[in-house]
């Protein structure tokens, strides 16, 4: 798996769930994602909740984090511990990431089997093809394999609608209340561009399906 192929736009955009995982909604962006799960490894997810947007509000991406320095980024994740391996990793990973030098996610440091899975299930949808050694994740799989099950059998089961506004909605009165209007702001985009990648996959397959997007190509 290059560079260019992590690049390339989806049609996978995972379900919202009730476990209420940050790459539920960063699934669209993988260095961001691998980001998140360099920063979640050895730390709670509320720690992580308190620090990344300040750093993507420094750095957006992985063109910004190459030219940054340890120093730096120690600085703004150092409520996380262990902040100046973390921040060599992240800084690694945003300059390896750029170019087409590596196949495997494994291959950063700091990554580890976590974030190869969390890539695999949030980005690619490979999900039915592994199962994920980390508990949090393993909730997610367990979930999910289950949502898929019963969307097969709609007469014995009856899907709950817990998509965007409802779940994270509910994140909001926990985690967000505290924050200032710009931080809350940033948050509220990543549900809004979840929101519209979703809506615009749903409109891509109908095109597909109706043949809409044959005849262009032609």
């Amino acid at each position: 798996m290059h560079a260019r192929h992590l690049s390339e736009s989806r049609l996978y955009v995972p379900p919202i769930s009730p476990h209420k995982l940050i790459q539920e909604l960063v699934f669209y962006d993988p260095w961001m994602l691998t980001v998140i799960c360099i920063m979640l490894n050895k730390t709670s997810p509320k720690q992580v909740k308190n620090v990344i947007f300040q750093f993507f509000k420094h750095w957006p991406n992985p063109q910004v984090a190459a030219e940054t320095t340890i120093q730096e980024v120690s600085e703004v994740i150092r409520p996380l511990g262990l902040f100046r391996k973390r921040a060599e990793y992240i800084i690694a990973l945003s300059k390896k990431f750029l170019t087409d030098d590596w196949k495997q996610l494994t291959e950063f440091k700091g990554v580890g089997t976590y974030g190869n899975d969390a890539y695999k299930i949030f980005c690619c949808g490979e999900w039915k093809t592994m199962i994920p050694s980390d508990h949090k994740l393993n909730d997610y799989h367990n979930w999910i394999a289950t949502l898929h099950k019963s969307e097969k059998k709609p007469e014995t089961f009856k899907r709950i609608n817990i998509e965007n506004d409802e779940v994270w909605c509910a994140i909001e009165s926990e985690d967000m209340n505290k924050m200032d209007k710009e931080e809350l702001k940033w948050w509220k985009g990543l549900v809004k561009k979840r929101r519209n990648l979703r809506h615009s996959k749903g409109l891509i397959l109908k095109m597909m399906r109706s043949g809409v997007l044959l005849r262009v190509r032609i």
